[in-house]
C-alpha cells in the first residue's frame, strides 16, 4: 500500500537538472495550531521527459487552509528526509475533478444524478523510499518552471507557467474543445503577486479579480523556534541524542554485508549481458530495497543504468556493509558511483583546496 501525500501538499519544488539525481521538498499542511511539515526528498533517478532537466515548483489549487492536515503520527517511523529511486514523475496528465467528496458523488450517482466533473491537469510524483512507495497526486495544481537563463529563483518574474501538453482523453475531447495553450507571463516591473492563478488557469483561462496565492519556498523548518532558554532538553532532543549515540555505536561495529542484508544476490542477472533499459528495470527494485534499509546509492551524471547496475552488483553489494540497527532511524548510509568514475575523480583532483 502506498503512502499518499497529495491532498496535504501546500506547495513543493523539485530539481532534476543533473542526470540521475532528483531533489526537492514538499510543504504539507500541519495539524491545527502547528507549523507545516517540511518533507525533503533526495532521489536517485530522473523525472519523466516533461520535468527532466528542469527546476519546477507547484502549488495546490484553492485555499491551503481547507486542506486536510498531515498526521505524521499515523505513519510509524515516517522519515522527513526521503531517499530511494524515482518512479513516475510527470506533470503532463489529466484527471477528472469532482465538485464534491467521493461518498457524496457515489450517492448522487446511485440516485441517477451524478454531479458534473471536469478534466484538469494531474501532477504525479512517485518514489520508493524508507517507508515504501510514496505517491504525490495533485489535481489542478499551478506548475511553474525556472528557465536556465533566469538569475534568481526567489524572484517570481523569472518563473513561467509549465503548459500541460498531454493529449486530453478521448471522452473529454467529445465534450469540450482543446484548451487554449496561451501562457500568461508576469512582465518586468509588474508586481508578481498582483495577478491570480485560479483553479481554472491550468486550463489556461485568466481570472483577473482574485488574489494570487503565494508561498515562500524557503521557509523555516517546522519547530525551528522550539528551542527555549531552559536547561532541560525537549523530548525531540533526547530522540536525536539517542540516534547519535546509536550511530557512534554502529561505527564501532563491522556491520553486515549488504548482500546478506538483501537476502543474497541469487537470481540477479549479470550486468554485462543487459541493455540499459533492462539494467534499469533490475536496478530500481534493488535501490528500493536498499532504501528500506536506510541505504542510498547515488549515481553520477556520467554513468548509464547498465554501468551503475554493474558497480552496485559487482562491487558495492559484495564489499560494503550496513547496519540493521539503523533501519527506521533518520540516519542514511550513502554509497555512490563517484568512487568508480574516472571523470568524477579527475574533477575532484582539479578542485583547489
Amino acid at each position: 500500500m502506498a503512502i499518499r501525500l497529495g491532498e496535504h501538499v501546500i506547495w513543493g519544488h523539485l530539481r532534476n537538472i543533473r542526470k540521475n539525481s532528483t531533489h526537492g521538498s514538499l510543504c504539507l499542511k500541519g495539524e491545527k495550531g502547528e507549523e507545516p511539515f517540511l518533507l525533503h526528498f533526495e532521489l536517485t533517478g530522473n523525472c519523466d521527459p516533461d520535468l527532466s532537466g528542469k527546476v519546477v515548483r507547484f502549488f495546490c489549487a484553492g485555499n491551503p487552509e481547507e486542506l486536510p492536515p498531515f498526521d505524521r503520527s499515523s505513519l510509524s517511523g515516517f522519515q522527513e528526509r526521503q531517499i530511494g529511486p524515482t518512479g513516475t514523475m510527470t506533470a503532463q496528465d489529466w484527471v477528472r475533478l469532482m465538485p464534491c467528496g467521493v461518498e457524496e458523488f457515489i450517492h448522487r450517482a446511485k440516485l441517477g444524478e451524478p454531479p458534473p466533473t471536469r478534466w484538469v491537469r494531474r501532477l504525479y510524483l512517485e518514489w520508493h523510499g524508507q517507508n515504501g512507495r510514496v505517491v504525490v497526486e495533485m489535481a489542478d495544481p499551478l506548475v511553474e518552471w525556472f528557465p536556465e537563463d533566469g538569475k534568481d529563483e526567489d524572484k517570481n518574474e523569472f518563473w513561467h507557467l509549465l503548459p500541460n501538453l498531454a493529449p486530453m482523453p478521448e471522452c473529454a475531447m467529445r465534450d469540450a474543445p482543446l484548451p487554449d495553450l496561451e501562457i500568461f507571463r508576469v512582465e518586468a516591473g509588474e508586481d508578481p503577486q498582483a495577478g491570480h492563478w485560479s483553479r481554472t488557469e491550468l486550463n489556461h483561462s485568466r481570472n483577473e479579480n482574485a488574489e494570487r496565492p503565494h508561498y515562500e519556498l524557503d521557509g523555516e523548518y517546522p519547530g525551528e523556534d522550539f528551542w527555549d532558554d531552559d536547561d532541560e532538553c525537549s523530548p525531540v532532543d533526547y530522540e536525536a541524542m539517542a540516534e547519535t549515540a546509536l550511530v557512534d555505536e554502529c561505527l564501532e561495529k563491522e556491520g553486515v554485508p549488504l548482500a546478506e542484508l538483501l537476502g543474497g544476490l541469487k537470481g540477479l542477472p549479470r550486468g554485462r549481458t543487459l541493455r540499459d533499459d533492462e539494467a534499469e528495470a533490475h536496478l530500481k527494485p534493488l535501490l528500493a530495497r536498499l532504501a528500506m534499509l536506510n541505504i542510498a546509492f547515488d549515481i553520477c551524471e556520467h554513468f548509464t543504468p547498465r554501468a551503475a547496475y554493474r558497480v552496485l552488483t559487482e562491487h558495492v553489494l559484495r564489499r560494503e556493509r550496513g547496519h540493521p540497527e539503523m533501519i527506521g532511524s533518520g540516519w542514511v548510509q550513502h554509497y555512490c558511483t563517484h568512487d568508480y568514475c574516472r571523470k568524477c575523480q579527475d574533477a575532484l583532483n582539479d578542485m583547489p583546496f
